[in-house]
C-alpha cells in the first residue's frame, strides 16, 4: 500500500513538473492528471487511516466527513452543503471495514449529487432510529428517472459496500431531487455492549 502511494505521488510531483512547459496542448491533460493523482493520494490516506484502525468512532468518522464536505464546499461555491449528525451517535464504534464502507459511501453520494444532479443544496444527515443508523443524503437538483438507470459505478458501489457490512440502501427520485437512505440495523445495540 506503501509502494502504491509513493508511486502515486511521483507521479502526481512529474505532473506538476510538466506545467512548466506551458502553451503545449497538453496543459488540459496533465491539470486532469494532476487532479486524479491529488485525489487518489487522498483516498490512499483515508484507507490507510481506517486499515490502522480495530475499530473507528462516529466521531472519527464525523470529522472526516465534515473536511470531505467543506473541500466540496469550496470547489463548488454554487451548491450549498449541510451536515448534522446526532449526538448520541459519537461514541458508537464500528469495525474499520464498517466504517471505511459508510465514509465511501458518503462520499459516492454527495459526489453524484455534485456532478450529476444540477443541485443547489445538498444535506448529509446521520441519525439514530431506534437500534439502527441511518444516514440520509438528499439534494434538490433534477432527480433521474429509476426505470431507465441501472446501478452504475456510483449507486452499485454504495450497494455493494452497504450490503456487505449488513445494511440497506434505498434510493428515490423526483423532478425536485434525490434522496438516498443507508439503515444499518443493529448499531445502537453494539453501543449499549461497548458501554457495558
Amino acid at each position: 500500500m506503501y509502494l502504491i502511494g509513493g508511486q502515486v505521488m511521483v507521479l502526481h510531483i512529474l505532473s506538476r513538473y510538466a506545467f512548466d512547459l506551458k502553451g503545449s496542448k497538453i496543459d488540459e491533460k496533465l491539470q486532469h492528471i494532476s487532479q486524479f493523482t491529488q485525489s487518489t493520494i487522498i483516498e490512499l490516506r483515508d484507507t490507510i487511516w481506517a486499515m490502522n484502525q480495530a475499530e473507528i468512532s462516529f466521531e472519527d468518522l464525523r470529522t472526516r466527513i465534515y473536511n470531505f464536505i467543506e473541500k466540496a464546499r469550496l470547489a463548488r461555491q454554487d451548491i450549498s452543503f449541510s451536515f448534522e449528525i446526532d449526538a448520541t451517535l459519537r461514541e458508537l464504534k464500528v469495525t474499520s471495514v464498517q466504517g471505511m464502507n459508510i465514509y465511501r459511501s458518503i462520499q459516492e453520494a454527495v459526489n453524484n449529487a455534485i456532478k450529476h444532479s444540477r443541485a443547489s443544496h445538498v444535506e448529509v444527515a446521520i441519525k439514530r432510529e431506534d437500534d439502527d443508523v441511518e444516514i440520509v443524503i438528499t439534494d434538490n437538483g433534477v432527480g433521474f428517472d429509476q426505470a431507465t438507470i441501472h446501478d452504475g459505478n456510483g449507486l452499485g458501489n454504495i450497494k455493494k459496500r452497504i450490503t456487505d457490512i449488513g445494511g440497506a440502501v434505498t434510493v428515490q427520485s423526483s423532478p425536485a431531487g434525490v434522496r438516498l437512505q443507508i439503515s444499518i440495523g443493529g448499531l445502537m445495540q453494539r453501543l449499549k455492549n461497548q458501554s457495558l
